[in-house]
């Protein structure tokens, strides 16, 4: 029928076109019709709309209050006891005196993280008011600080099973440097350690050694790394010793050097 045959090309009409704009299928097209529906009564009582929005907004408020307020006192009650951790381990690394906090203010917005934010505060000197860290400490007492507070965090398994030390021995030798290495040594038993160092007596301490190097390949610098072995590793510990020129006597130093630390690792 010619009249039958007009009204389904007009339906087919309609539908490519529903198609075209609301998608490709016609439960789609009735999602979309379903989303507008919607769309419409909002817009239709739309102050309704908004007060029931901000009815959900307080709610979600108070609810997100609660919770922060609580992650707010755990976190303060876990702090007070990595202070005092940190604050105690910092002795060890010829601290002569250290005052080690965190101290909390309250987030201008509300994050992810909760209402706290936290700041590092320290004193290394008797009778020192604590101030900030990042205002006080020099590039040795940072380092240090960092070997303590990543020890400490990396006390629980979950949390890490690598640590890795980039220049920790900035502004440290002597005495000092041998309370790091020790330090460094330790804390392998408890977690895989990567070190990178160029002070002798914090390389000493460690289990394997690795040597970073450049070489000239078709005329192009190239950088590489091999495992050494102890008579390698002797021979680099000289040269951090004395530079190119190796004398048998620094090379004894640096037995002596590897020697020790293997003693102290047996007797521990």
């Amino acid at each position: 029928d010619e009249e039958r045959f007009y009204e389904l090309e007009q339906r087919l009409d309609l539908i490519n076109d529903l198609k075209a704009k609301y998608g490709r299928s016609i439960e789609e097209i009735l999602a979309a019709l379903e989303d507008k529906q919607k769309e419409l009564f909002k817009l239709q009582d739309y102050d309704r709309y908004q007060e029931e929005l901000k009815k959900r907004l307080r709610r979600a408020e108070e609810a997100y209050l609660d919770l922060a307020r609580q992650v707010s006192a755990r976190r303060k009650q876990a702090a007070k006891k990595l202070c005092a951790r940190v604050s105690e381990a910092l002795l060890s690394l010829n601290f002569l005196s250290a005052n080690f906090q965190m101290r909390f203010t309250e987030t201008s917005s509300y994050t992810a993280g909760g209402i706290d934010e936290a700041e590092f505060y320290i004193s290394t000197n008797p009778g020192e008011e604590a101030r900030p860290l990042s205002q006080v400490a020099s590039g040795g007492e940072l380092s240090r600080i960092m070997l303590v507070i990543k020890t400490e965090l990396a006390a629980r398994e979950d949390l890490v099973d690598s640590l890795i030390f980039d220049e920790v021995d900035a502004g440290i030798s002597g005495k000092t440097a041998q309370a790091v290495a020790r330090k460094l040594r330790r804390l392998g038993r408890e977690v895989q350690v990567i070190c990178i160092t160029h002070l002798p007596l914090i390389a000493a301490e460690a289990d394997r050694h690795f040597l970073i190097e450049k070489s000239l390949q078709a005329g192009r610098t190239v950088s590489g790394i091999r495992q050494l072995d102890e008579e390698e590793t002797v021979r680099e510990l000289a040269r951090m010793i004395s530079g190119d020129v190796i004398s048998e006597s620094v090379l004894e130093n640096a037995r002596q050097m590897r020697d020790a630390a293997a003693k102290e690792k047996r007797d521990q």
